[in-house]
């Protein structure tokens, strides 16, 4: 609802939006200084429908509290999975962590 106002120009919305644009780029700067990660999925409602109108302020969060080599660096993408991402990747985990034990227990 937020977003469909902010897209609609809603001041109000867009305020709001880009408060928690900018408190997810701070947290996300933090994180990028500590582990530098080369790439930050992002997914849900919130970057279904116009992912570049939070994307473009959480990167300029990043890129003016990040080291600048990180932040340069880190690509921000949106995940095309959709409410399935987590159940995916939990059974992505869960295989992997299986098969690595199914190996420990061969060799």
């Amino acid at each position: 609802m937020i977003l469909q106002s902010a897209i609609e120009n809603d001041s109000l919305a867009s305020r709001a939006l880009n408060d928690a644009a900018v408190h997810i780029g701070v947290g996300l700067a933090d994180v990028i200084n500590l582990l530098n990660p080369s790439v930050v999925i992002f997914s849900g409602p919130l970057f279904q429908n116009e992912p570049q109108l939070v994307l473009e302020s959480i990167q300029r969060v990043i890129r003016q509290r990040a080291l600048e080599k990180a932040a340069h660096e880190v690509r921000l993408i949106v995940s095309n999975l959709g409410a399935d991402a987590p159940a995916l990747g939990a059974a992505r985990f869960a295989a992997s962590k299986s098969i690595t034990n199914m190996q420990l227990q061969k060799g």
